[in-house]
């Protein structure tokens, strides 16, 4: 046989070969988390294996365990059972790595570290469910069965909460304020709200920038309603009016907090915008789910992890305020409470 033969491709040696090595290096990397490629593909068989595919193929089966809720929309019970199992095991993983809630005096050896895992499996949650509707839409290459009017509204209720935490938890004097008003009690803002507010923020903003670049600014069907601009406006005239008559009040030395003129009553004004935005903004994307007559286009995970955030960050401060017998952590801090609830009731 010569050498030409021997590497003819009706040869049966190589066309016993060819078509699973073919497939394998056309492999992406939605195939690899794909059960069926594992189950049909001799490349990626556990029975057919040598010791490199071996490698690639507990290689895959880690990334479609970890990866199920990034990757994956068609809402099967097995997915989301993964997804969920590994939102819990990050959130775990973060309550015990990272510094606990001190600051709240919260009571107990153990319950420090049990609020601290709550709060970022929430924080976690929360924060993870902005991706699979991101990467639905890189997949697609555009946004429809997203309602823009709720993205829009997203971003300023997200500026507004990110403003409302980080003063929160990092000015002395907002903090030395709320303690006056509320028996000397601290505000309950955790590190894992302000990290989840910002984060939120920025992911917010990128639905916004896919909106544009795939469907376009000037695109009829993705222009934001008339309502919504003018909510956005009016809630923005608001906060900038509002701010510059508590300079003026403290720059003539006068006292605003008989008006309501302080920096406090500032940040809950923020607050409750946010709480306000939080329960109209899903009403567009609930009306064009109706029209539609479907929710293709928008990505189960976000309504699984958002009503899984929302349980958690209710759990986790109703259990703060019990520990600690100090209720005002809802009273004084009705933002996390309200989000809380809208979400699981919306979802």
């Amino acid at each position: 046989m010569t050498n030409q033969s021997r590497f003819n491709s009706k040869s049966p040696l190589l066309s016993e070969y060819q078509e699973p090595l073919i497939r394998h290096l056309h492999v992406s990397a939605e195939d690899v988390c794909d059960e069926k490629l594992l189950e049909f593909n001799p490349v990626f068989s556990p029975t057919n294996t040598t010791t490199n595919s071996n490698k690639t193929f507990s290689l895959s089966q880690v990334l479609k365990f970890v990866l199920t809720f990034l990757s994956d929309d068609s809402g099967e019970p097995r997915h989301i059972y993964r997804g969920l199992s590994t939102i819990f095991f990050l959130g775990a993983a973060l309550g015990l790595i990272l510094p606990n809630n001190y600051s709240f005096k919260l009571q107990g050896f153990w319950y420090p570290h049990f609020s601290s895992i709550i709060g970022y499996t929430y924080f976690t949650a929360w924060s993870i469910s902005f991706y699979p509707q991101l990467l639905l839409n890189f997949r697609k290459k555009n946004t429809k069965g997203l309602s823009v009017d709720f993205c829009y509204m997203n971003v300023l209720g997200f500026l507004c909460y990110a403003i409302f935490n980080v003063s929160m938890y990092y000015s002395k004097n907002l903090q030395q304020q709320y303690a006056i008003r509320h028996n000397l009690q601290p505000i309950k803002v955790a590190p894992n709200d302000v990290a989840f507010a910002i984060h939120a923020l920025l992911l917010s903003m990128v639905w916004v920038l896919q909106i544009w670049h795939y469907d376009g600014k000037n695109n009829p069907i993705k222009r934001p309603s008339t309502i919504t601009l003018v909510c956005i406006a009016s809630i923005l005239v608001t906060c900038v009016t509002y701010a510059l008559l508590i300079l003026v009040v403290h720059h003539f030395g006068h006292d605003g907090n008989y008006y309501g003129l302080n920096w406090l009553d500032y940040m809950y004004t923020l607050a409750n915008f946010k709480v306000f935005i939080t329960f109209v903004k899903y009403c567009p994307q609930v009306i064009l789910n109706a029209r539609r007559k479907s929710t293709q286009g928008w990505n189960i995970w976000n309504i699984l992890l958002d009503f899984t955030g929302g349980i958690l960050s209710v759990t986790q401060l109703v259990l703060d305020c019990w520990n600690t017998h100090d209720w005002s952590g809802i009273t004084g801090y009705p933002a996390k409470f309200l989000l809380g609830c809208v979400s699981i009731l919306f979802e």
